[in-house]
């Protein structure tokens, strides 16, 4: 705001009526008030996921990796609607919602029964 003062002495910044936070530019002002008003209207192109600040969503997508979205049986892969993570811990963390949100319910994998040998 330093520099709106040297052009107008009177400019005091675009206050938010929510949590008193001034900013110096209108943009960043309104960018601001979408989260307050929970509008999201930045969705992410691979899953789909909504942010109310387009640099928020830019640096979501960076999630999904490259090199993995779109190839069907990537490890990499949510098994239900394909989106692309970069690692496993992304997958998992994915796959729990995205189960709920389609209505699956995920097995649990059982270990091998073993078999013990008789003497």
């Amino acid at each position: 705001m330093a520099r709106h003062r040297l052009a107008d002495p009177a400019f005091k910044g675009f206050e938010c009526e929510i949590c008193n936070r001034k900013f110096s530019r209108k943009d960043e002002f309104k960018s601001h008030s979408y989260r307050h008003l929970g509008l999201k209207r930045h969705k992410c192109p691979v899953c789909g996921k909504p942010f109310s600040d387009a640099s928020n969503c830019a640096k979501h997508v960076k999630v999904h990796g490259p090199l993995t979205f779109g190839n069907p049986g990537n490890p990499l892969n949510c098994p239900l609607c394909n989106s692309g993570f970069k690692n496993k811990t992304a997958v998992s963390r994915h796959l729990a919602t995205c189960s709920m949100r389609l209505g699956v319910v995920q097995s649990v994998p059982q270990p091998e029964p073993t078999q013990m040998s008789v003497v």
